[in-house]
């Protein structure tokens, strides 16, 4: 949660988007993106991801600046609303073998595709499934916790807090072990939410 750092940390590498090596060029965009995300300003954060992704022929689907990329635009696209841009990204990773078979695209898609509005409840719940099941396959602890968390705040909102409750403590203990305040502060409102309402 110390955006000031991240940008310090940013600077510092401020001559990598003019470099003649793409991967530069992706990876600049790709702390960029993330960085914009995290300060709440969703278009920028689309604009960079999508610098970055374009760079995936020459890097690969495989490429962590690729992938991470692929996840941050589709949630700041999520966050505008823009659920066109959201079907545009998805289309790109499944026209592709990598993107269509690996863990990480799999789970990514699938998160973002449980919180679409035009999702069923039924839909939205294999979906949220999915996305855990992938992530816990990876072993990717921080991506599951967000899931987890998101999946509780769908619950909530649907009025199911008691099956929302038991998903918060797990997803807060990473949070927690990672120092994600922010996250950690948002693990919080659910569970207080969970709490007095139980």
């Amino acid at each position: 949660g110390d955006l000031a750092a991240a940008a310090r940390r940013l600077e510092r590498f401020a001559e990598m988007p003019e470099s003649a090596d793409v991967q530069d060029v992706a990876e600049w965009a790709c702390g960029a993106a993330t960085l914009h995300l995290a300060d709440g300003d969703p278009k920028e954060a689309l604009r960079f991801a999508e610098d970055a992704m374009a760079e995936r022929e020459a890097l690969s689907y495989g490429h962590s600046c690729v992938k991470e990329s692929f996840a941050i635009g589709l949630e700041a696209a999520l966050r505008l609303e823009d659920h066109g841009k959201v079907e545009e990204i998805l289309a790109i990773v499944r026209s592709h073998a990598l993107g269509r078979r690996t863990p990480f695209y799999q789970g990514h898609a699938a998160r973002i595709e449980a919180r679409l509005p035009d999702r069923s409840d039924q839909d939205a719940e294999r979906l949220f499934g999915d996305a855990i099941g992938a992530f816990r396959r990876i072993e990717a602890p921080f991506r599951l916790a967000v899931v987890l968390l998101e999946y509780a705040e769908w619950l909530e909102e649907r009025g199911r807090r008691d099956d929302a409750g038991p998903l918060v403590p797990e997803a807060r203990a990473i949070f927690q072990g990672l120092q994600a305040k922010p996250w950690l502060d948002r693990a919080d409102r659910v569970g207080r939410t969970s709490a007095v309402t139980s």
